[in-house]
């Protein structure tokens, strides 16, 4: 009972949290459950990605990988797509708890996006045009 209804969570990830002590003698595993209770999903939080909408994996680099994003979920509402890479601002880190603060705030996030063969860096959410041109606010219509 640790992923959703449509998710199966098994080996390392599920597994990370325990420690495993097999008895050759009396044929039995023991589990002893860890101080890290989290679930990780291809290394990342699984319940911080399902609140997010979005299953992201850190980048050894900095930034995360965005692999997989829910329909309708809080990601794609500001415009994240599949394969963008979160970039954290110059000199700065960024954790998966703070994309999802920006996220449900509607605050800016920097966006690496491969548009043919160049990648160019995307804020979102992208801003919302009225019938004159003029941008207003993310997410508002007129």
């Amino acid at each position: 009972n640790q992923g959703g209804n449509t998710d199966s969570l098994m080996g390392y990830d599920l597994l990370h949290q325990f420690t495993l002590r097999i008895d050759y003698k009396r044929k039995r595993l023991w589990l002893r459950r860890g101080g890290d209770r989290r679930t990780t999903f291809y290394g990342g939080d699984y319940e911080l990605s399902k609140a997010l909408g979005a299953q992201i994996t850190p980048l050894r680099q900095g930034g995360f990988q965005v692999w997989a994003i829910r329909p309708g979920g809080r990601a794609a509402s500001i415009g994240l797509r599949n394969n963008d890479v979160i970039v954290p601002p110059y000199g700065e880190t960024l954790t998966a708890k703070q994309i999802l603060e920006k996220v449900e705030a509607s605050e800016e996030l920097v966006v690496g996006r491969l548009d043919g063969d160049v990648w160019v860096d995307i804020s979102l959410p992208e801003p919302v045009y009225n019938d004159e041109g003029t941008a207003v606010s993310a997410g508002a219509e007129d």
